[in-house]
């Protein structure tokens, strides 16, 4: 028996493919907007074993709105990404720091790193800062627990807190 179609067979046909075309189309968006987010948003761990307490451990927090940018940990080469969360186990930490940013069309790197040292307190949250000069900067690492606190600052710390969960259950699938 065939089939009646009130309008033409190539119209229906282009229908299902136009649909089918839609549905792949926002798979592929999805994925996309997934990659990005684990691309700029991440937490890494750099201590070995098991996942620790936040109030064990110290937390390094590289942020978007920086210019200073984590080049090494202890000689440790570290990727060079942006809104990403370290979490260290407290203790003495040699950081080497590098500047970058553009302003107007001018692009400005440092050329090599320049080091400074944590002494990384369990349960407090660091970020970098730099002083520029004229032609000189200098790298700090600055204790911000006591400002994570203010509820301006709730959008941070709400980003710390999903990285670091992010992360630990991606581990723990």
């Amino acid at each position: 028996m065939l089939k009646a179609y009130s309008q033409p067979y190539w119209r229906y046909r282009m229908k299902k493919l136009v649909g089918i075309f839609a549905v792949l189309l926002a798979l592929f968006l999805f994925g996309c907007v997934n990659n990005l987010q684990s691309k700029y948003a991440w937490s890494d761990k750099l201590y070995s074993g098991p996942y620790k307490a936040k109030e064990r451990i110290a937390i390094l927090v590289q942020n978007e709105r920086q210019r200073v940018h984590l080049s090494k940990i202890n000689g440790r080469k570290i990727k060079k990404e942006l809104g990403v969360v370290f979490e260290l186990l407290p203790g003495e930490y040699s950081l080497c720091l590098e500047l970058a940013f553009i302003k107007g069309y001018t692009k400005y790197d440092s050329e090599e790193c320049q080091s400074v040292e944590l002494n990384a307190e369990p349960g407090h949250t660091y970020e970098f800062y730099e002083i520029l000069g004229d032609t000189i900067w200098h790298p700090g690492v600055r204790d911000i627990t006591a400002e994570l606190q203010n509820p301006d600052m709730e959008p941070l710390n709400r980003k710390i807190n999903s990285m670091l969960s992010n992360a630990r259950s991606k581990h723990n699938q």
